[in-house]
């Protein structure tokens, strides 16, 4: 059994995304020195905890004399340590499902542009009829 040391934090990273039910998973990931990777939900109990385990963002010195701990802006903004966006949330979202469809959307049209080049065909005539 391994547990992970707080004083020992290399980075604490923030994940959030939308499951196929509609929920939601919020939570944070936790790295320490030792190599020691823990997952917790984005609770306030946690991150009353994890503010008190990081140190302050005006101090510069180290954290008990090991590197500065890495930490997102989306963990911070989640903490309670950096402000939030003034684009509102659904702006995000938007942006994030056109995302999602271009990475998908785009290599798909070009393999079917490359399948019709292959294959011999007028992709420009097909595509304006």
């Amino acid at each position: 059994m391994r547990t992970l040391n707080l004083d020992d934090l290399v980075s604490v990273r923030r994940f959030e995304t939308i499951q196929r039910t509609g929920g939601y998973v919020d939570e944070f990931h936790l790295h320490d020195r030792h190599g020691v990777r823990l997952t917790l939900d984005n609770e306030h109990a946690i991150n009353a905890a994890l503010r008190r385990a990081l140190p302050s963002p005006d101090s510069r010195s180290d954290h008990h004399g090991s590197a500065s701990v890495q930490v997102t802006r989306h963990a911070r903004t989640a903490l309670g340590m950096a402000q939030r966006s003034r684009i509102p949330r659904a702006m995000h979202r938007f942006w994030g499902i056109w995302m999602m469809m271009a990475t998908m959307g785009v290599p798909a049209l070009l393999s079917y542009v490359s399948a019709c080049v292959l294959a011999g065909t007028d992709i420009l005539g097909r595509l304006g009829h």
